[in-house]
């Protein structure tokens, strides 16, 4: 795999915790990982999909939004790694994952026109606005 810091200080704020370190992604995998500061270990950040139909496109991801990542999309949306595209129910007990678009350093979500912020999960949006709030909040302290 070829990896790419996409941001080297990234504070996620999830559901239940807030995690930091480097963010690396890989085009090639669809794939991105977080690297802890202190012990340096890998968390894989991302899912694939192909067994429930989806395929990623060139510079996307899918992320779950269950158990452990629950609020992962909406944390990789307010630190500004990635936009929201679309949320999916998948497996059998219809969990839900997010499709995402990385976005570099220059980019932000208006510099995509073609991406909508409207008619989305309103649990998602209810996330971001509640990631949005505490890594503010974080930033400030």
């Amino acid at each position: 795999m070829t990896w790419t810091t996409i941001r080297e200080n990234a504070l996620l704020s999830l559901t239940s915790l807030d995690r930091a370190g480097e963010i690396r992604y890989d085009s090639r995998q669809h794939a991105l990982v977080l690297i802890d500061p202190t012990t340096e270990e890998e968390e894989v950040l991302t899912m694939n999909l192909l067994s429930s139909g989806y395929v990623a496109e060139p510079g996307e991801v899918f992320v779950k939004d269950w158990t452990e990542h629950s609020g992962l999309a909406a944390a990789l949306v307010a630190a500004r790694v990635a936009n929201h595209v679309e949320s999916l129910r998948v497996g059998p007990h219809g969990g839900t994952a997010h499709r995402l678009q990385i976005l570099d350093e220059t980019k932000c979500v208006d510099d995509f026109p073609g991406v909508s912020t409207t008619g989305r999960d309103p649990v998602f949006e209810e996330q971001l606005a509640a990631a949005s709030k505490r890594v503010a909040y974080l930033d400030q302290h």
